[in-house]
């Protein structure tokens, strides 16, 4: 009972000293860059041997691979507020697609090293990968949004849907890029998102639309 007992507390001590590790990778990884990151820093860093960090997680890819499996949590959450009906209405849709983010990225340092690892790795596009699966999840609720605001109204249709939905994913991975490489903070990252959404409406919007995402386009312009 008593071994059993003390099996059980090492085995939870294990995984507490792991999660501890796991996360100084990633803030290190988040903060120095994917190329900086070793694992004998790491180790220094967290005040423990090299070979402790190797009992615990095998070789540097290991580690790595299991910081960028972390967005399996990260998408779980996205996939839930991505499932709600689309909402047509631009400045709305927009409004929506802040607090995704904003939820999704809760944990920064987390997405940020996982992002870092996926632009090394191509992981953005293998579709087989978590990051390439939520890509793909995303531009689909992008191209429902756009598809929704042509339904009612919202836009003319003189611009493809998939024009719009190409300008709009690209302009978010060119944000999150550089939010992801520390040239710009978290509040510049979402506010490039509205701004970009906004102009991306705006050039196929109906006349009505038109005039209230101009006015949306000056107040975000002036914060």
């Amino acid at each position: 009972m008593v071994e059993a007992l003390g099996n059980k507390t090492r085995q939870a001590n294990k995984v507490l000293r792991r999660e501890r590790i796991l996360k100084i990778a990633m803030l290190q990884i988040a903060t120095s860059g994917y190329e900086e990151f070793t694992l004998s820093k790491l180790a220094a860093k967290a005040g423990v041997s090299s070979p402790t960090i190797h009992n615990l997680f095998g070789k540097k890819d290991d580690m790595t691979k299991e910081i960028a499996n972390k967005m399996m949590e990260i998408r779980e959450v996205a996939e839930v507020m991505m499932a709600s009906p689309a909402l047509g209405d631009p400045i709305k849709n927009i409004a929506f697609t802040l607090s995704i983010v904003r939820k999704t990225y809760e944990h920064q340092d987390t997405y940020r090293a996982a992002m870092m690892i996926a632009d090394k790795t191509g992981a953005f596009n293998d579709p087989e990968s978590m990051i390439g699966q939520y890509s793909l999840r995303a531009r689909v609720f992008l191209e429902q949004g756009c598809t929704a605001a042509l339904a009612q109204g919202y836009l003319l249709g003189n611009i493809e849907t998939s024009v719009l939905v190409d300008s709009i994913f690209h302009s978010h991975r060119r944000a999150r890029q550089d939010w992801v490489l520390g040239h710009i903070d978290f509040e510049e990252y979402c506010h490039m998102i509205s701004r970009d959404m906004l102009l991306t409406y705006a050039a196929d919007a109906s006349p009505e639309c038109y005039k209230r995402l101009c006015k949306e386009i000056k107040r975000v312009s002036s914060k």
